[in-house]
């Protein structure tokens, strides 16, 4: 028997993000809040403190990019947490060490993808802009075309990492140890 009890749920993903929906799009718009604001700090200072002309495509994508990118990392880790939950005691998986959690259940790999495809689409989106607009594709800033690799990969380490452990974590509530907890008093008659 899982962890799930006598579910027969075919998707209990689905129903997890249901419950759980609002926390993920909470923690999403915070770390987009966040890190999009740092990144429009360091991309577009100079226009942020008076001397610069803003570029609206970058100033959307700083934003937008995070929210996207840990929204998705906590939607691939709540699903890979209900999958391993089908298979394996809450129990165990609770108790075992972060880097083992991060390396075992696949964090690196989906990072990785999640990096390459969000890093792909926002040098896209910002190669079309300067097409458009006649800049030229050397306009555009090594650093800013770096981030846009790098830093989805970084930041959706902690987003399925969080979003794995609370799944677990809200498993356990609902599950029976019965060698933790005591059988109930038999009154003798």
């Amino acid at each position: 028997m899982n962890n799930l009890g006598s579910r027969t749920d075919p998707l209990p993903s689905l129903t997890l993000i249901g419950v759980r929906g609002r926390v993920i799009l909470l923690r999403a718009v915070i770390a987009a809040l966040i890190i999009g604001s740092a990144l429009t700090l360091v991309n577009q200072g100079g226009t942020v403190f008076g001397s610069g002309e803003i570029q609206l495509p970058r100033l959307g994508l700083a934003y937008l990019t995070p929210f996207a990118v840990v929204l998705a990392a906590q939607l691939f880790a709540v699903r890979k947490a209900t999958i391993d939950l089908q298979y394996n005691d809450a129990l165990k998986l609770i108790e075992e060490p972060v880097a083992r959690t991060v390396f075992s259940r696949g964090i690196p790999l989906r990072a990785l993808v999640i990096g390459v495809v969000a890093g792909g689409i926002t040098t896209s989106i910002l190669a079309a802009k300067a097409i458009l607009t006649d800049e030229g594709l050397d306009s555009l800033p090594v650093l800013v075309l770096a981030q846009a690799f790098a830093l989805p990969f970084f930041f959706s380490f902690p987003a399925q990492l969080i979003a794995y452990r609370s799944v677990i974590r809200a498993s356990m509530r609902g599950h029976r140890y019965s060698e933790v907890q005591p059988e109930p008093a038999v009154r003798a008659s």
